[in-house]
């Protein structure tokens, strides 16, 4: 279930978080990847009674949920933080490999080279960073072996990354794609809005 366009999950409130591979929060939020269900009795018993602070603290952020029964699972959004983990990259990075993975995959299967601009990514989160802030997010992903340059200002997946990427998280890459361009929507919505009352006065 793709997470409604709250703003307190929107992409830039958490586009720089990154969990610490060996955290206590870390480990709990990939033990219910991708839709395990645990009840907090089991939590207790697997990582202690202090877990209560972090599960609140995850219910605010939206990671998870709790369950009529008590039980506790991800939400999509956790998901996605559980996969920006497990590669060890921050969400901001996760939504551009995501976004990358899904533009190749469409043009590849139309025969067509793919790749992903850096304008393309810039127009989603150019109020909240600065450019050279969403240029280091194309630099780290190639620095860290995901891709590499085919024109300026693009990324290319390497095609063996590509392949396993999609076949591990296919499914989520492509609803966090959906998610963005949902966000985008939203924030153009919310632009006409705002210029329809401004006529108005």
């Amino acid at each position: 279930m793709i997470p409604k366009i709250r703003r307190k999950l929107w992409p830039h409130v958490y586009g720089n978080k990154k969990l610490f591979s060996k955290s206590k929060a870390s480990e709990i939020i990939n033990s219910l990847y991708p839709d395990k269900k645990k009840l907090f009795s089991i939590l207790v018993k697997e990582y202690g009674i202090t877990i209560q602070s972090t599960l609140t603290r995850f219910k605010h952020q939206g990671l998870v949920i709790q369950d009529p029964d008590g039980s506790y699972h991800l939400t999509s959004f956790g998901i996605w933080f559980s996969i920006s983990n497990q590669l060890g990259m921050t969400f901001l990075e996760l939504c551009a490999l995501a976004c990358a993975c899904c533009v190749q995959e469409r043009l590849e299967s139309h025969g067509r080279e793919g790749f992903y601009m850096l304008p393309s990514f810039e127009e989603i989160f150019k109020k909240y960073y600065s450019k050279s802030r969403l240029e280091r997010v194309f630099a780290n992903l190639r620095k860290n072996g995901f891709g590499f340059r085919v024109t300026k200002k693009s990324l290319r997946i390497y095609h063996k990354i590509h392949e396993k990427l999609m076949l591990q998280y296919g499914k989520q890459f492509r609803s966090l794609e959906k998610w963005l361009d949902e966000i985008q929507e939203k924030e153009s919505d919310l632009v006409s809005a705002a210029l329809d009352e401004l006529s108005l006065t």
